[in-house]
């Protein structure tokens, strides 16, 4: 069915299902319906342009980041992430701080160290889903660099310290970013501020995050 052209009742017919299965307790369900959703919108672009259409399947995603199991949030990422890239979601600055917030959810530490406790899980998922919301933002823009995207990178540099899973989300973005902007870097660092050079280069050569 997703690879087929659908009038707009059978979307909002689906999103009603997908929208159950979002707020399901099967994650293999979830990710396999993240899936369909990408699907779904690449095949029938002109139907979902209505914002009630957008903002359902917005929504869908922003819940499957926040859902407990890894391969959710990741496939949740991955979904937003293509989205934003064709246009059909916007990369706004109300999207940008609702994953600002989640990122800047705090946890325990000890001596300088995140200590993870049983009692911190929803606070790491919550925190998780931030980081992958704004790694999605920055993946979405493989050639160019958005207004956002400067201030973005600037605040996953302060998840160095994360737990591992966080920390590889911060990793693979910031590889990412450095292999897909090499070649056009002279004309993109003009996007920056100094003080962001700085700490993007530090990112960037930070053994921290390539080892």
């Amino acid at each position: 069915m997703a690879m087929s052209w659908l009038p707009s009742a059978s979307i909002e017919a689906l999103l009603d299902e997908l929208e159950m299965v979002a707020n399901g307790n099967s994650w293999r369900a979830v990710r396999s319906a993240l899936t369909f959703i990408s699907t779904i919108v690449f095949q029938n672009l002109l139907t979902v342009q209505k914002p009630n259409i957008s903002s359902r399947i917005q929504k869908i995603l922003l819940v499957s980041l926040q859902n407990p199991q890894l391969e959710v949030r990741e496939a949740a990422a991955s979904c937003l992430s293509k989205l934003l890239q064709c246009g059909y979601l916007v990369l706004s600055s109300e999207l940008t701080g609702h994953f600002l917030e989640m990122a800047a959810v705090k946890l325990h530490k000890t001596k300088g160290k995140v200590a993870v406790r049983n009692t911190d899980g929803k606070a790491l998922v919550k925190r998780h889903a931030g980081v992958l919301g704004l790694a999605a933002c920055i993946r979405a823009f493989p050639h160019t660099i958005p207004d956002a995207v400067p201030d973005i990178l600037v605040a996953l540099s302060r998840h160095a310290h994360d737990p591992p899973f966080i920390l590889s989300t911060v990793k693979k973005t910031v590889a990412d970013f450095k292999h897909t902007h090499r070649d056009t870097w002279e004309l993109h660092k003009s996007r920056f501020t100094d003080e962001q050079l700085l700490i993007l280069a530090d990112l960037l050569i930070s053994p921290n995050y390539f080892t």
